[in-house]
């Protein structure tokens, strides 16, 4: 998913109506906040969430940055569809593994 997308969605979430919203759906969401968003975080940040927490002065551990502490990014510049498909035709299967 590109990374201005993930950033806007993680920005809607964490602003004021976003979060208003949030609890109107169910009251945990009380607890969530911009400053304690990263709590709890064990995978990889996204590269676009990333962006958002910096930019909103949340720290963010080393490991939970893609790239750092042997984390695996995947190929750079690969892109993926709706579905998760590799897009990046210079990545793309040529069909040598499955015989083809």
């Amino acid at each position: 998913m590109p990374e201005q997308t993930v950033n806007n969605l993680v920005t809607e979430v964490f602003s004021e109506e976003g979060l208003s919203y949030m609890v109107s759906t169910h009251k945990s969401a009380e607890e969530m906040s911009v400053e304690g968003g990263t709590q709890g975080v064990v995978t990889p940040f996204h590269p676009g969430a990333q962006e958002f927490w910096q930019e909103n002065g949340v720290e963010i551990q080393p490991e939970r940055i893609p790239g750092q502490d042997g984390q695996d990014t995947g190929a750079a510049g690969t892109d993926t569809d709706e579905a998760g498909a590799d897009t990046d035709t210079a990545s793309a299967d040529t069909g040598a593994a499955s015989g083809g």
